[in-house]
Order: C-alpha cells, then sequence, then structure tokens
C-alpha cells in the first residue's frame, strides 16, 4: 500500500511538498507504519525532521525515536533526548515518558535517579485527562466511570490472556510504571514480548528499549 493509491494522501502528499507541518508529521507516520524499505525509511525521517523542525510537537517525538532506534538516520542518543525535550517544551506528554527511561539508563545524558523520576512523575501527572494508559483503550465502567488502576489490570489480564496485543502492551506499561501492581521490568518485557509478536508497534519499541538498557 502507497500513499498514491489512497485519494485523502495525495492531498497530504501535496500539503507536504509545500511544506505543512502536520502534512508531512501525517506523511512521515503513515511512510513508517507501510514499508519496509530503507530509503523510504529515509524520506520518512526528513519529513518528520522537517516538520519537527516547525516546532510541531508530535513530530518532535517522533524524530526522537527515529534518532533513539536509528530508523531513516544514524543512531544518536543525544540527539535522541534533544527532540524529545524540545517535544516536552511543546507539552508533548510522551516524551516525558522517554526522557525519564533516558535518564534512568544513562542514555544520551549522564543516569541521574532524581531526574528520572521527576519526569516518571511529570509523565504520571498527565494521565487524568489522558485516561488510564497511555495508547490503550480507555476502559470504564458501565456507569461511564473510568476504573483505578488495580480494576483495570484485572480486565486487560482477562483480555491479555484472550491474545489482545492492546491489553498486552497496557499490561506492559503497567508493570513498567508500577500502575496498579509493583514494578516489575522483567514482567513489562514479557508483556511487551506478546503484544510485539502481534505486530504491536509501540510494543516493539519499548521492548526495544528496554532491552537496550538492561
Amino acid at each position: 500500500m502507497t500513499s498514491k493509491t489512497i485519494p485523502s494522501m495525495k492531498i497530504i502528499e501535496k500539503l507536504a511538498e509545500k511544506g505543512d507541518p502536520k502534512a508531512q508529521f501525517t506523511l512521515a507516520t503513515f511512510i513508517l507504519k507501510n514499508t519496509v524499505d530503507p530509503k523510504s525509511y529515509e524520506r520518512a525521517f526528513l519529513l518528520a525532521k522537517n516538520s519537527a523542525s516547525q516546532g510541531y510537537s508530535r513530530a518532535q517525538l517522533l524524530v526522537g525515536n527515529l534518532f533513539f532506534r536509528g530508523v531513516g538516520t544514524s543512531q544518536s542518543f543525544p540527539d535522541a533526548i534533544s527532540w524529545y525535550l524540545q517535544a516536552a517544551d511543546k507539552g508533548e506528554p510522551d516524551s516525558y515518558f522517554y526522557i525519564g527511561l533516558m535518564y534512568y539508563a544513562g542514555l544520551g545524558v549522564l543516569k541521574n535517579p532524581k531526574m528520572a523520576e521527576e519526569w516518571h512523575n511529570k509523565y504520571l501527572a498527565s494521565y487524568p485527562s489522558r485516561s488510564l494508559i497511555n495508547f490503550a483503550s480507555v476502559i470504564k465502567t458501565a456507569e461511564g466511570k473510568a476504573l483505578s488502576f488495580e480494576e483495570a489490570r484485572k480486565r486487560y489480564l482477562k483480555d491479555a490472556k484472550e491474545g489482545d496485543p492492546v491489553a498486552q502492551y497496557s499490561l506492559g506499561i503497567m508493570s513498567l510504571l508500577g500502575q496498579g501492581t509493583p514494578v516489575d521490568l522483567a514482567e513489562a518485557k514479557d508483556w511487551f514480548q506478546k503484544a510485539a509478536n502481534q505486530g504491536h508497534l509501540e510494543a516493539i519499541y519499548n521492548l526495544e528499549f528496554l532491552t537496550s538498557t538492561s
């Protein structure tokens, strides 16, 4: 599947060519999800970086991810955290999570447990307006009220055992952050691996991150 086969993507292509940052980010994301061609990855990186350079926070987060993984460009932890910090300045909540991990592991910066904890807490503080688990479906009671982490984990466990990759990924995040369960990196890796085996992109990324820092 290419952007030329989807009508709406043709419009986005034209906007991206004109320098629209949101269109550049959207096109970069589409390319990354629909190709395995290294040359296409390079194009996606350039599109994302052009968007990020215009201050688009979601693109800044994406560029940080690409530098961290070495996708479409050479791997560079200092560049990764630089872009994560720029995204954080714009209030991009997911960047807080990765900055905290990099301070925890000493990637691109000196290890600093205190700074890691500060960024971790800032990330958690963003949750009230964003439901229970980042990247995961919202679980609510029949009355429409958000569940506690403990109650949500019970429901995720049921779905995860039935093979739901979103539930498996969500359990990985909960084990990683200590939500509804003690922090357990080995258990987090196990859940991420299960979700990654089914092609869950964020699980794949987090699994690579945890493996590289262990």
